[in-house]
């Protein structure tokens, strides 16, 4: 693990838990996530096309993305995140396609108008100081007619609800400490089309229940916006 010392405090939080991470998806919320994600890029991404992956932690969507024959750059906060990203794209045989970097945040990212065919940012929005500026920044290096494919927190999820409530009396599960951005879908929706996306599709995972009543169920929401 790095000095976390220097890193903003949703980052050091990250950082800490870099080493670990990958096993949170051996089973589990994250399993389930891994899985419709790997249904919507097998709609989606085509081979020979370029990604992001806003947010790449250790690089599960990042191989997700290389294995369907898209080239992909995967940035992060994290200088550990990175670092074990590296190490799962070279064991899974994918290193070749893909490119990881250390920024300081999607905000702001070092890259050309207009360069991604597609990008994937999955639970990265919630912890930004502005939603709106990593939106627009999503937005602009996505080329015209690109996919956004985006989780958010679902403000109704009675996951998420319990979980507010066991944070006000515990201070735990101590994310919440440094996610600052919940959503209805109403909310979400005004937010991504006023900054230049349309709304291809949403659906609701990451909690067991969720085919049976996904609006109160699923902790996440998935959306696929595409930039017009």
């Amino acid at each position: 693990m790095n000095d976390t010392g220097n890193l903003g405090p949703a980052v050091a939080f990250h950082e800490e838990l870099s080493e670990s991470w990958g096993e949170k998806y051996r089973g589990g919320i994250f399993s389930r996530r891994l899985q419709v994600f790997g249904r919507i890029v097998s709609e989606y991404c085509r081979s020979g096309t370029q990604w992001l992956d806003a947010g790449c932690g250790v690089g599960n969507l990042t191989r997700l993305l290389a294995d369907h024959g898209a080239r992909v750059t995967g940035v992060d906060a994290s200088p550990g995140m990175i670092e074990h990203a590296g190490n799962v794209l070279h064991e899974a045989g994918v290193a070749d396609r893909c490119e990881l970097m250390c920024i300081e945040t999607i905000e702001t990212m070092p890259f050309p108008s207009g360069r991604f065919d597609g990008v994937i940012c999955s639970s990265v929005v919630e912890y930004l100081d502005s939603d709106r500026a990593g939106l627009q920044e999503l937005h602009r290096v996505i080329k015209d007619g690109g996919l956004l494919v985006a989780t958010v927190p679902n403000r109704w999820a009675l996951l998420r609800m319990l979980q507010r409530l066991a944070f006000g009396l515990t201070g735990r599960p101590r994310y919440l400490q440094f996610s600052k951005n919940h959503y209805t879908a109403k909310q979400f929706r005004s937010l991504v089309v006023d900054v230049g996306f349309t709304v291809e599709h949403v659906e609701y995972t990451s909690f067991w229940p969720c085919r049976l009543v996904p609006a109160v169920s699923g902790a996440l929401a998935l959306y696929v916006l595409r930039k017009f």
